[in-house]
């Protein structure tokens, strides 16, 4: 018998109650399971996904109505970031497991995510090992003690997104819409060189500026929302209103765009600005809207429930102006081109959902342009990329959320640094240039594929 199964014979028994508490979920295990069912990582990664709150997250968003395989995806995210981990499919399985105990996830989804964590062996987080033995003899290095991956940076969910990083499918679009794309997990690459190591050969086949409301703190004015924690007691699938497009409070301030919120419809829009700050609404939403005809502005609280409501410091109203919205993402990527901003991002209309959604992945690998010290680094198309790929730089790991817009669009030593770490990663000449080769690597890591069947 399976460690999930044998915990859904533990919740029949003792009652579903048993996963409430951190405590008494430990106890439990260590009572009823045999000897050598689980291994103390497992047992401790299934009793932090109780005690971090993604457990309670899930089963809230399955009660909201969401689906138990994509409550599964997002709690995954919230549990890796909470841990400190990159490891999203040992996350996104513990969560499948405590879910099957309640009888809300699947056997085969919680198989799924099995399966791809035991294809590679990842290392385990701080908790989960023993102190460390004496200092012994300097001898060559042993693969099997390779230092863990860095840990990954809180995800905030938003997008704007910002919400909860990589997340569950969007709810279903409008009739019609292109076939559904599906993201490649992601696999530590070092997790991958220990796995060549071991077995001689071989191929592992994988959401709103957290800082200051005032740009001009900031070298660079990007606007995101503040970055939002998923509230077990919200209805993280719903509108936080009825009808989030229906007779509105009306603006407290004035701006030359239609006032139009926007509920979780799966559809995307392009993000212009985000203000929290009462005395700044009307100059940094107004300013993001000037020449942009067909712009609009929202309030947060009033539409998809993914978007921050209120400000983390101020406590006041978040407002975001936007264009859209869009059936597709490319439409989106589309439309921003045509933007004289360097700062817009694409967003979905989904909750979860991601940060951002990465424009140069609607592109092929040809159609990228090599970007190095002698590009043109003022060229609004290239200071788009660049601010994408230190976008994805931050997912991997490599640098600070606040290092992303303090920079935003802009080649400085601390984001060549960060590329030339994520070249090494990826068995790549770490020379810091985006060319054919890194644009490959940032595709295959950070875009969606048709080799996996696990849909966003």
């Amino acid at each position: 018998m399976e460690l999930h199964e044998s915990l859904a014979e533990l919740v029949a028994a003792v009652g579903p109650q048993v996963l409430d508490d951190a405590d008494r979920l430990r106890a439990a295990l260590d009572d009823y399971l045999d000897e050598g069912a689980a291994s103390t990582g497992d047992i401790n990664l299934l009793v932090d996904a109780v005690r971090l709150g993604a457990y309670a997250w899930m089963m809230s968003t399955i009660a909201s109505g969401g689906e138990g395989a994509k409550a599964v995806e997002a709690a995954g995210v919230i549990l890796a970031r909470d841990r400190g981990s990159r490891d999203l499919d040992t996350a996104r399985w513990a969560c499948a497991v405590l879910g099957f105990a309640v009888g809300k996830v699947g056997d085969a989804d919680v198989r799924r995510y099995r399966t791809r964590t035991m294809e590679v062996p990842l290392p385990q987080s701080p908790e989960d090992t023993q102190p460390s033995p004496p200092p012994a003899p300097v001898v060559a290095p042993d693969v099997a003690t390779a230092p863990a991956q860095p840990a990954l940076a809180p995800v905030t969910e938003a997008a704007d997104a910002v919400v909860v990083a990589p997340g569950p499918p969007p709810p279903s679009p409008p009739p019609s819409p292109p076939p559904a794309r599906r993201r490649r997990r992601r696999t530590p690459v070092l997790a991958v060189v220990l796995a060549l190591a071991l077995v001689g050969g071989g191929l592992v086949a994988w959401r709103v500026l957290g800082g200051e409301d005032d740009p001009e703190r900031t070298p660079v004015a990007v606007d995101e929302e503040p970055s939002r924690t998923p509230d077990p007691s919200e209805d993280p699938t719903g509108d936080p209103t009825g009808d989030p497009t229906g007779d509105p409070e009306p603006l407290p301030f004035e701006v030359d765009a239609d006032f139009v919120n926007q509920p979780c419809t799966g559809e995307v829009i392009v993000m212009l600005a985000t203000a929290g700050v009462a005395d700044n609404y009307a100059s940094k939403l107004g300013n993001a809207v000037e020449g942009v005809p067909d712009a609009k502005v929202l309030r947060a609280a009033d539409s998809c429930a993914a978007f921050q409501r209120t400000h983390p410091e101020s406590g006041q109203p978040i407002y975001n102006a936007y264009l859209g919205p869009f059936a597709t993402v490319p439409e989106a990527c589309q439309a921003i081109e045509g933007l004289d901003s360097a700062t817009a991002w694409v967003r979905e209309l989904a909750n979860p959902s991601q940060e951002r959604e990465l424009c140069f992945c609607e592109s092929s690998v040809d159609a990228l342009p090599t970007i190095g010290a002698d590009s043109d680094l003022t060229s609004l198309a290239v200071r788009r990329l660049i601010g994408q790929v230190q976008w994805g730089l931050y997912l991997f790991g490599l640098i600070p959320k606040e290092g992303v817009f303090q920079s935003y669009g802009q080649r400085t030593p601390e984001v060549v640094a960060a590329l030339e770490d994520f070249q090494s990663q990826v068995l790549l000449e770490p020379d810091g240039v985006i060319a054919q080769e890194t644009w490959e690597r940032l595709l295959d890591e950070f875009c969606e594929t048709e080799v996996y069947d696990v849909e966003r």
